[in-house]
């Protein structure tokens, strides 16, 4: 920092104008990469709508409530011996 920097900028007639920029980099980009993207985004809102369908369907014929204790990881273990079936 050998110079001072204005904080103000000169807008008289003499003064240089600045160039707008070339264009962005996603107004730049391949047309196809906008595609895929909206396909999957689409994809990923009809997944979610199906999702809701089935969790509707599944509280609407009380199917979803045959499993009322269900524990995968603390204690569901299934019986290890002859004996025990």
């Amino acid at each position: 920092m050998s110079r001072k920097r204005n904080i103000f900028e000169e807008v008289g007639e003499g003064a240089k104008r600045a160039s707008a920029p070339a264009g962005g980099v996603i107004d730049g980009s391949r047309k196809g990469a906008r595609r895929a993207i909206r396909v999957w985004l689409s994809a990923l809102g009809v997944l979610v709508v199906l999702m809701i369908v089935a969790g509707g369907l599944t509280r609407l014929t009380d199917s979803g409530l045959s499993i009322t204790e269900w524990q995968p990881i603390s204690g569901a273990l299934p019986p290890m011996s002859a004996d025990a079936w």
